[in-house]
């Protein structure tokens, strides 16, 4: 997993770093159908996305190529003013998440509290007993 923070400029542009790129530069971004968290987007190289195409609910697609300097421009305003000028990229596999850096940190505080954790921990080893947390 990957996580960094990263500013957006003016022009909608950030830079998506090299540990990121893994030779890439035709990628989709992605907006999934989550009307809980609309501050959350996903970019797929383009030779992933059938794949990430059938395992969820999309609201909106758009094609993004990196320019020369690495940067990727997000393709409207609203996209924009839904992630911020702080984003969070969390490289996920095959994918990267791209989060509004406050709805993160809330997510972070609500979701990953050691009870939450403890209770994944429990199903996991229900489901399979051999394996020991």
């Amino acid at each position: 997993m990957y996580l960094g923070q990263y500013p957006v400029k003016n022009n909608n542009k950030f830079t998506l770093p090299k540990k990121l790129r893994q030779g890439d530069d035709s990628f989709k971004l992605v907006v999934e159908d989550r009307p809980e968290n609309e501050e959350v987007a996903s970019l797929i190289p383009e030779r992933f996305f059938e794949k990430f195409a059938g395992a969820t609910a999309i609201k909106a697609v758009f094609d993004i190529k990196i320019n020369k300097k690495h940067e990727i421009k997000l393709p409207n305003d609203q996209l924009f003013d839904q992630l911020g000028k702080i984003i969070l990229l969390v490289g996920l596999g095959n994918f990267i998440e791209i989060w509004n850096k406050e709805v993160w940190e809330k997510y972070q505080e609500e979701e990953l509290t050691p009870e939450k954790i403890n209770q994944v921990m429990e199903e996991l080893e229900k489901k399979n007993p051999n394996i020991t947390l």
